[in-house]
C-alpha cells in the first residue's frame, strides 16, 4: 500500500482491528506520526499494552507503539447538520444506521 493510499492521518483516533496481541485489538489509538510509508507511531488511549519493542525483538508495556496503516481503521467526525455524529471512515453511507451523537471538541 502506498503513502497515498493511506486510511488514517496524523491526528486521527483510529480502532485496531488486527494485532499480534489480540488484547490490543478493539483499543483505540492516537496517530501522532509516520514511522514508515506504511506504519505509524500510536498512543494507545488509556492503559498501557503490551507489544513488541521498536526492533521487535523484546515484549514491553507501553501507551507507544507502532501500528501498520492496514491494522487500524480510522474514526472521523463527519459534518451532520445540527447535531454532532461520529462514524468509521467509510461508513458515511450508513451514518443514519451505525451513527451516535457525541459532542466534537479540537
Amino acid at each position: 500500500m502506498g503513502a497515498s493510499r493511506l486510511r488514517c492521518k496524523p491526528g486521527d483516533l483510529a480502532r485496531v482491528v488486527s494485532a499480534w496481541n489480540p488484547a490490543l485489538v478493539g483499543r483505540i489509538v492516537l496517530i501522532t506520526a509516520a514511522h514508515s510509508r506504511t506504519e505509524w507511531v500510536v498512543t494507545l488511549l488509556g492503559e498501557p499494552g503490551v507489544t513488541l519493542t521498536k526492533n521487535r525483538k523484546r515484549i514491553a508495556a507501553s501507551n507507544c507503539a507502532l501500528a501498520y496503516d492496514s491494522a487500524l481503521e480510522p474514526i472521523r467526525a463527519v459534518e451532520a447538520g445540527e447535531r454532532d455524529e461520529v462514524t468509521a471512515a467509510g461508513e458515511e453511507d450508513r451514518r443514519h444506521q451505525r451513527s451516535f451523537a457525541a459532542p466534537v471538541s479540537i
